[in-house]
């Protein structure tokens, strides 16, 4: 990244969150891991490589805006560590939960690389308990239905999640509706018109 661009992506990450220039530099190094990893992982699509600091970084780092650092963040279907290892960076106490083991792995060779404390499992959700106070978290993984009911073990009358949708969240919710009962808050994405943050409450069977 030249310094137009770091400087440029430094203010804008600043106007999401308060970003040091050592926080900045490792999300850079996050980046450059991710597009080395990613010639024979496959953690992202090769469309969104050209925009990846708006498609993949800003995006997850607009989550925090809803989170708060009381609680244990659980990502789940981490995939790349979007947000998970983005949040780790930032200061917050994640769980990343990862079903595949070469993306579960990379995850970890990322968070000892830049020394991160987080704990990265390669579960499915279904299988996580988790001590802590916690609010779920998860990006491009599934329709709302399909969330719910992989994590409801997990999301319930107490915990929260947060969840990153895209155009279709309105049908995603109605669906979701006819099995399950609950409460939702929709924000809008500073990264796309057509997405939201949709923070869920109060989820159980109808």
């Amino acid at each position: 990244m030249n310094n137009s661009m770091e400087i440029d992506y430094f203010n804008k990450l600043n106007e999401i969150s308060d970003v040091s220039r050592e926080t900045c530099k490792n999300l850079e190094n996050y980046v450059t891991l991710l597009l080395e990893h990613n010639k024979k992982l496959n953690l992202i699509g090769s469309g969104t490589l050209p925009h990846i600091w708006q498609r993949h970084i800003i995006d997850s780092l607009q989550l925090a805006k809803y989170l708060s650092k009381d609680l244990t963040i659980v990502d789940f279907g981490s995939g790349a560590g979007l947000p998970g290892l983005i949040l780790s960076i930032i200061g917050y106490d994640v769980v990343s939960v990862e079903s595949i083991a070469k993306k579960a792995n990379f995850q970890k060779e990322v968070a000892k690389q830049l020394g991160l404390k987080i704990c990265v499992l390669n579960k499915r959700i279904e299988d996580v308990t988790i001590k802590n106070d916690y609010i779920l978290t998860a990006r491009a993984v599934a329709p709302l239905t399909k969330l719910f009911n992989l994590s409801s073990n997990l999301l319930n009358n107490k915990h929260k999640a947060v969840f990153m949708k895209g155009k279709n969240y309105k049908n995603e919710i109605l669906d979701a509706e006819k099995s399950w009962q609950f409460n939702y808050k929709t924000y809008k994405s500073i990264t796309s018109d057509e997405s939201v943050i949709l923070e869920i409450s109060k989820l159980k069977w109808k």
